[in-house]
């Protein structure tokens, strides 16, 4: 079942906010919820004080019978404990659906998309790229190739892609996430990528994605992120030689 409790958080100008957050979507019982998080709402709220959008990044089970989809976000702060929150993932679904579930209920893990996400933009994301039918391992791979090959995206200082939707095309529409805000007559930034180049990258096959980038899965959780993680490892630890 789908859990909402409300909290009180203080916002950065001080005032004390009332706020409706979810610990876990079940989507068969509550579709709301998943449109919520889908249009960017779910725990985004606007402080009537001083006006500032407040964006709270916790810890959400996501769970939808009808797609097959089982999914656990947790808070960006957590991302260098993927593995131990890859096991929470894990755990999680196999008391809802797996050995510990009753056995009318039981399923495996490769019937569902299983995934531990880290915060809701990749939440989000895991959810389009599958609801498109989609392989999200191509498509990170096709992410680090677009992000590898276009200089405008570097230069952006651009950290992620988010799939936004696919054309009526076939085309692959992606909203870049960037530390530098671009100019606002550029415009959203959302870049498109043809299905070809796709099609191209799911040729290659899983094994040898992964052979040339193994960082890029490990576990319930297939993300460039991994990446990125690793690479800020390598600089911490290049800087304390």
């Amino acid at each position: 079942m789908s859990i909402v409790n409300a909290q009180i958080v203080s916002c950065k100008c001080g005032a004390r906010v009332e706020l409706d957050l979810a610990d876990s979507i079940h989507v068969d019982r509550h579709p709301h919820l998943r449109q919520r998080l889908l249009d960017g709402e779910l725990h985004s709220f606007t402080c009537l004080a001083c006006l500032r959008t407040i964006v709270i990044d916790k810890q959400l089970f996501y769970y939808d019978h009808a797609r097959r989809q089982f999914l656990c976000a947790f808070p960006m702060s957590e991302l260098g404990n993927a593995d131990a929150c890859d096991a929470i993932t894990r755990n999680a679904f196999d008391q809802a659906l797996g050995s510990g579930a009753p056995p009318v209920l039981q399923v495996k893990p490769e019937q569902y998309l299983l995934r531990t996400c880290f915060g809701l933009d990749e939440l989000r994301d895991k959810i389009r790229i599958d609801d498109a039918k989609l392989n999200d391992l191509v498509v990170e791979e096709l992410k680090c190739q677009v992000m590898a090959n276009t200089p405008a995206l570097q230069e952006r200082g651009v950290i992620a892609l988010w799939l936004r939707r696919v054309a009526p095309d076939g085309s692959l529409e992606f909203l870049p996430e960037a530390t530098q805000r671009p100019a606002p007559e550029a415009g959203p930034g959302a870049m498109a990528v043809s299905r070809a180049f796709y099609d191209d990258v799911a040729a290659l096959g899983h094994e040898a994605i992964l052979a040339a980038r193994p960082g890029l899965a490990w576990g319930s959780h297939v993300s460039m992120r991994r990446l990125w993680m690793e690479s800020r490892k390598q600089a911490r630890h290049g800087a304390a030689r």
